[in-house]
């Protein structure tokens, strides 16, 4: 287990040895100690459960063979040692700190540890494997040549990802892949972890109350989480106790233009959070987290949504989780926050199989916006059956406001299903409503241009483009009405001359 995919840090490891002492180390099942078990002719001190001075004095006295355990005895033996290697330091004082300066005298020390400690070492962090380094692993650990030959590398590296690439997880899966699928660990990659699992809850018995707290709330969350996401769901000031869990490697940090964390698939399968905990994190997502994302949804509407299209793929994971709320309100909300991100970056498949879960309940005009986006995912998959569907489904609940938009809406979705003569006939009496909504009337003119009725379609479109309030819809329009006036043969410039009119909203 220490060499697969841990080449570069072998090779690091190594060059560091000559230079000091090195600490090692990463959460649990990292392979910290199969990493440094390569290291040639080392003097092995293990230190799990070693808290006082006499215990280790004891411990490295037999490890080093040496004559006495007093102080110069044992640096003595140390003398005579190329490597030292001190397994899970994690527990010992801060007397430690000046038995490190007089061994690291006598010979290379190498130490283990889940803590990042306050010594004077060089540093190495263990992360989990990709999922290509996880399947070699499996795959080497399987056992029987014509079995490894047999599974497949997809599967393979489903699994490892599964256990979030975990060497320690996937040494102890390999051997049930000589009686399982593949496909049925990936359902259940945790089981049968229990040396692992044991070892995680252990470490969180160290922690401060907070910490522990902390560590349950952040169990709840499906991950990739920031801190101002962890403060919401925990209802409390977090940076002390996340600086905590990240010291003692039980939350995961991930590389990116905002710090984000996670929890690796054996630590969350370590703990249990509570109904109770779960119901009361939920609600407090739902109280603070919502409000926050819904008002970034009008940023996806401007030209240049980078920002909020990064905001809004943060939160996704937490958002599908809101999807799953007791409240219909909530489910709502979450459900039209994703599909207003996923209409702008994809994938549009998404909020289909979104809507198949989603029992249909909750405010009207929700529900109405919903079947909206629902129409129109389902148009784009050629789904037109499906589309008017979604739309019919509300029918029995639109106020006097939501008729337009849903005529508008139903006319668009007539005409790319080929019934051309009903969806006209629709847009004509949804233009007789005189809406001062723009999307109304881009959807009339969307109607008429998909129907080729070019010329009936620029006026709806130029009031669509003039009347948006939103750079994208303005640009929505001014596109599609440059296409139908190009179609009409109209002059290069006057094209050009419409479309200078759907930039940015003044």
């Amino acid at each position: 287990m220490g060499w697969v995919g841990r080449q570069a840090e072998a090779e690091q490891l190594n060059a560091l040895l000559s230079r000091g002492a090195v600490l090692v180390t990463g959460p649990p099942g990292i392979g910290k100690s199969a990493l440094v078990a390569r290291l040639p002719t080392v003097a092995w001190v293990d230190l799990q459960g070693c808290t006082h001075e006499e215990d280790w004095s004891a411990r490295l006295c037999v490890a080093l063979d040496a004559v006495a355990a007093s102080r110069e005895g044992l640096l003595a033996a140390a003398r005579r040692q190329t490597v030292l290697v001190l397994d899970s330091v994690d527990g010992l004082g801060d007397w430690f700190g000046d038995w490190l300066v007089a061994l690291s005298g006598c010979a290379a020390v190498v130490m283990t540890s889940r803590r990042r400690l306050d010594v004077d070492a060089a540093q190495i962090e263990l992360g989990p494997l990709t999922a290509q380094e996880g399947a070699a692993l499996l795959r080497e650990r399987v056992q029987s040549v014509r079995r490894a030959e047999a599974l497949d590398e997809d599967e393979l590296r489903r699994l490892s990802e599964a256990l979030d690439g975990v060497p320690l997880a996937l040494e102890l899966v390999a051997p049930r892949l000589r009686l399982r699928a593949v496909s049925d660990l990936v359902l259940r990659p945790t089981e049968g972890l229990d040396p692992l699992l044991d070892s995680v809850r252990a470490g969180r018995e160290t922690c401060s109350a907070a910490a522990q707290r902390l560590l349950d709330v952040a169990a709840v969350l499906p991950g990739p989480f920031d801190a101002q996401v962890l403060g919401i769901a925990a209802a409390e000031a977090v940076d002390d106790s996340l600086l905590e869990l990240l010291d003692r490697s039980l939350i995961h940090p991930l590389p990116g233009r905002v710090p984000q964390f996670r929890l690796l698939a054996p630590v969350r399968a370590a703990l249990i959070p509570s109904q109770a905990l779960q119901q009361a994190v939920d609600d407090r997502l739902a109280a603070h987290l919502l409000p926050m994302v819904e008002a970034a949804v009008d940023g996806l509407d401007a030209l240049d949504a980078v920002d909020a299209v990064r905001l809004l793929g943060r939160h996704m994971a937490v958002l599908a989780r809101l999807v799953a709320h007791q409240n219909a309100e909530v489910r709502l909300r979450a459900a039209l926050v994703m599909a207003a991100k996923e209409r702008r970056t994809g994938p549009l498949s998404a909020l289909l199989e979104r809507d198949e879960r989603l029992v249909d309940e909750g405010p009207a005009s929700m529900r109405v916006m919903w079947s909206s986006q629902v129409a129109v995912a389902a148009s784009h998959f050629g789904q037109h059956a499906r589309a008017q569907q979604a739309l019919e489904r509300v029918s029995a609940v639109l106020t006097d406001e939501d008729l337009p938009r849903w005529r508008s809406q139903r006319a668009v979705v007539w005409v790319s299903a080929g019934k051309v003569e009903e969806g006209l006939r629709e847009a004509a009496a949804v233009e007789a409503l005189a809406s001062e909504d723009p999307m109304v009337w881009l959807r009339i003119g969307m109607a008429r241009f998909y129907a080729g009725a070019l010329e009936a379609a620029i006026g709806p479109l130029r009031r669509g483009r003039d009347r948006a309030t939103r750079s994208f819809r303005r640009a929505q329009a001014a596109v599609t009405l440059g296409a139908a006036l190009r179609d009409m043969g109209a002059p290069a410039d006057a094209v050009a001359a419409e479309l200078a009119l759907g930039g940015p909203v003044p």
